[in-house]
């Protein structure tokens, strides 16, 4: 009586007893599950007639008499539905969608359960697995001896916790609570609800912008301000696990500390030792940080001294802003809502901020919806197709993994996973990789389930690498999982590098927040070359060595003699490439065996290991930006056009600045290994959208401080000559400046064979076409593409509605199994709904990469 007690005064609190809880999902009580710990109603009587059409649907689609089910518990206009297979029951994805279906429409014609929506739950014989159906087509499967970490959550969401809807507790969603003085506002109007709360954030981060001192230009202490924001919510994290000193509300008691002894002293005085000491490991820590301080892990890179603490050594924040942020972390945290396993809100915040840096008025911003179904669409599509090339496409993943058995799972973690290779070619903020980072850990610790349940070798084997422990509650072992996807497997390219920096944390707060022990994150894993900045678009993919090796790279004026590279005795293209690719292997292992050999600490060896990473990246840079130069001069005939008010454009040699403003990112050095294995295995991308030409928001955007000095916004500024003649000459130069980094990228654009799909072929000439960024975008993932891979890209409308990109959509159709499907998870900046393409490539073959010859 006194379990019963305890277990009703947590629910009534909004906590789930979780040990309880996840006692009887390893055991498959379902019904005691919902009921007990859940804290569910039963489900409201039924009557026969109703349970008999149920029943008899079911029989009717599986073909056999032995299977059973049965409503077990109502909450919230949900039903519970428990169906029980039989020993000889294959559930396939068309047997489990006709049940589903049949329950639906059973339960929508019932007095009892009319208009609720069910949620069916398949268990197997042995009770060992279940798939949970929230829909026919999300369902999330569980194993009994998996970590049990994601279904936590999912638990805690289906017990009310939070505020997600219940009838999508089963995967992280957008949730629509908001503080109870804005209550007034309609629930019905979710995307409202969003946009509100995605104001309060912004909100936020505009009293941090506004309290910054110390940096003059606008657009860093904008930059600032996230970092700042950052920085806070991962420190809440792992205060709430009573990690800062033993208080978890060490931020909070801080903040009290620096008002009893004066104004504006918390960030300088508090919030900077604390970097700090975060920064450091304990050892290295000073005496007096230590005193200050506390006990507090050492988490590493994120809280080094920042690349604009560096720029600007002023760096001052006044105490108004943290007051309100503080009290806005204490806030969300109570439900845990700033946890990605949680809620996606964080997510969408940060992708709806990111969306409006990169393109002011933004066509689009990507719903947590769209990052989960891009995830699923691409996982689904390329593990079932080296699992089962024939398989029928309707298949789905979790369906194929329900019936698992050795064999496969062996296929799965020794031959197709570890090889798998996912990137993001424009990751904005993160969201896509977070997903693919989600989806591949529930894949992984379904797996581990099954190799704990199995007695083949192998996969034990497999398992007891990943923990020293073979206990499946061990709590390093979803950490490792996630350790070895994010280092192997994800990958991402961005051009705005505080969108690159906000991407890397997204996927290390995931870590943090599944971590049951400060060691596992001791300290946070380095994602610098997994995650890197720069411009998918430009740049080579793979790398003329000899060109590479001729390169004079002591003066820019000295570079070129005629048409010809002059030699220099220098480091060779594949010196730089192994001793990059050795350093980097052993720092993304952190070798211990390494830095015992050279008698320093793992983390030093670390930091010395990187540091040989960006010498020799910086190195490689310069002289591949110099072949980007003599390439796009010498053999594309592309010059500098520097326009003018009043006369023609005067024609320049380009230089090398002029291809540093570019931000190349070149695929050949910095993915190497896998451009020379053929390719990308899976590519997700949501790319900017829109014509690729100069626009007035984009200009201000980036000329935010001649804006404000100016006191000018962007419906003021007239673009044509004789208007900037009569204007402001440091507004129509800043223009001008603009316009021409646009000419001559889009002549290489034009003249690259990288692009030579982007124009319309006329009486068998290429006529130039109005060039837009989704489209240099699909053919770029062409390229990257391996054979056999699958590119999923997210398009305004479809290639074969567009009569100008006729001569990509056949180069696609020629070369790869091309298709486009429609989707609604995508809001317009103004939060309206709309419709838009999915472009799926499946490379049955290598599409050519290009390269100079």
């Amino acid at each position: 009586m006194n379990q019963v007690n305890e277990q009703a005064h947590k629910r009534a609190k909004g906590k789930v007893d979780l040990a309880a809880a996840i006692a009887l999902l390893r055991s498959h009580s379902l019904e005691s599950l919902f009921l007990q710990a859940l804290g569910w109603q039963r489900s409201p009587k039924i009557s026969t007639a109703h349970y008999q059409a149920v029943q008899q649907a079911i029989q009717a689609a599986s073909q056999e008499d032995q299977l059973f089910c049965q409503p077990i518990a109502y909450r919230d206009n949900v039903t519970v539905w428990q169906v029980s297979l039989s020993e000889k029951t294959l559930l396939t994805t068309a047997l489990r969608q006709q049940i589903y279906e049949a329950i639906a429409l059973s339960d929508s014609l019932s007095g009892s359960l009319s208009g609720s929506v069910p949620l069916v739950i398949f268990v197997d014989a042995a009770k060992t697995r279940s798939l949970w159906c929230q829909s026919p087509s999300e369902t999330a499967l569980y194993v009994s001896s998996q970590p049990t970490a994601i279904w936590e959550y999912r638990l805690r969401r289906l017990s009310g916790e939070g505020s997600a809807p219940i009838q999508k507790a089963l995967f992280p969603t957008v949730q629509r609570d908001r503080p109870a003085a804005h209550q007034h506002i309609s629930e019905s109007d979710t995307f409202e609800s969003d946009i509100f709360e995605s104001d309060i954030f912004e909100s936020l981060l505009q009293q941090l912008c506004e309290g910054t001192s110390g940096i003059s230009n606008i657009s860093h202490r904008q930059e600032y301000s996230i970092v700042t924001m950052q920085r806070l919510i991962l420190m809440q994290a792992v205060q709430q696990r009573g990690w800062l000193a033993g208080d978890t509300w060490r931020l909070q008691s801080l903040y009290g500390q620096s008002l009893q002894r004066g104004e504006n002293l918390f960030f300088q005085t508090y919030l900077q030792p604390l970097y700090q000491s975060l920064s450091m490991p304990a050892l290295e820590r000073p005496l007096a940080l230590q005193s200050q301080m506390g006990t507090v892990p050492f988490l590493g890179h994120l809280f080094d001294t920042h690349r604009l603490e560096q720029q600007y050594e002023a760096i001052a924040i006044s105490d108004q802003p943290f007051e309100e942020i503080l009290g806005w972390l204490s806030e969300q945290s109570s439900d845990d809502r700033l946890n990605p396993w949680m809620s996606s809100d964080l997510s969408y915040w940060l992708e709806r901020y990111w969306a409006q840096q990169a393109r002011p008025k933004s066509e689009y911003v990507g719903t947590p919806e769209l990052a989960w179904e891009l995830s699923d669409r691409t996982l689904d599509t390329l593990l079932l197709s080296r699992i089962y090339p024939q398989q029928n496409s309707l298949t789905t993943l979790n369906d194929y993994l329900f019936n698992a058995d050795a064999r496969l799972c062996h296929l799965l973690i020794q031959e197709i996973l570890p090889d798998l290779r996912l990137v993001d070619p424009a990751c904005g903020s993160g969201s896509l990789l977070v997903a693919l980072h989600q989806r591949l850990t529930d894949i992984f610790s379904i797996l581990t389930g099954y190799s704990q349940q199995t007695q083949a070798d192998q996969l034990r084997i497999w398992r007891s690498g990943l923990t020293e422990s073979a206990n499946e509650t061990d709590p390093d072992l979803l950490q490792t999982i996630q350790k070895r996807i994010l280092r192997s497997t994800l990958h991402g390219v961005e051009i705005l590098v505080g969108a690159t920096e906000t991407t890397r944390w997204q996927l290390l707060l995931s870590m943090v927040s599944t971590s049951k022990h400060k060691r596992q994150i001791e300290p946070l894993a380095d994602l610098s070359f997994n995650v890197m900045t720069g411009n998918s678009l430009i740049g080579f993919l793979t790398v003329d060595e000899a060109y590479f090796d001729r390169i004079n790279t002591a003066g820019s004026g000295d570079i070129f003699q005629g048409n010809l590279l002059q030699p220099l005795a220098a480091d060779g293209y594949q010196t730089v490439l192994a001793d990059k690719n050795l350093a980097l292997e052993h720092y993304k292992s952190r070798n211990q065996a390494l830095a015992e050999a050279r008698n320093i600490p793992a983390y030093a060896m670390a930091a010395l290991l990187r540091e040989d990473i960006l010498r020799l990246n910086a190195k490689a840079q310069r002289k591949l930006d110099t072949l980007l130069l003599n390439h796009m001069s010498q053999q594309l005939g592309i010059q500098y056009k520097a326009m003018q008010l009043t006369d023609k454009p005067q024609r320049q040699p380009l230089t090398l600045e002029d291809i540093d403003v570019l931000q190349p990112f070149h695929w050949g050095y910095h993915f190497s290994t896998i451009i020379q294995q053929g390719g990308f295995d899976g590519i997700v991308c949501a790319p900017p959208w829109g014509a690729f030409k100069p626009t007035a928001a984009e200009f201000f955007q980036r000329f935010q401080d001649l804006a404000e000095d100016k006191e000018m916004a962007a419906t003021d500024l007239k673009t044509s000559k004789q208007a900037l003649a009569k204007g402001d000459p440091e507004v129509a130069q800043a223009w001008l400046f603009y316009q021409n980094q646009y000419a001559y990228v889009t002549d290489y654009f034009y003249r690259s064979e990288q692009y030579a799909h982007q124009n319309p072929i006329v009486d068998g000439k290429s006529v130039r076409n109005q060039l837009t960024r989704e489209r240099l975008f699909v053919e770029r993932c062409s390229t990257l593409l391996a054979a056999h891979g699958i590119s999923v890209v997210v398009l305004p409308s479809k290639l074969a509605t567009e009569a100008k990109a006729q001569t990509l959509l056949n180069y696609l159709q020629k070369n790869t199994a091309y298709e486009e499907i429609e989707s609604m998870n995508v809001k317009s900046s103004e939060g309206i709904s709309q419709e838009v393409a999915i472009a799926i490539l499946q490379a049955p073959y290598k599409v050519l990469n290009y390269h100079l010859q």
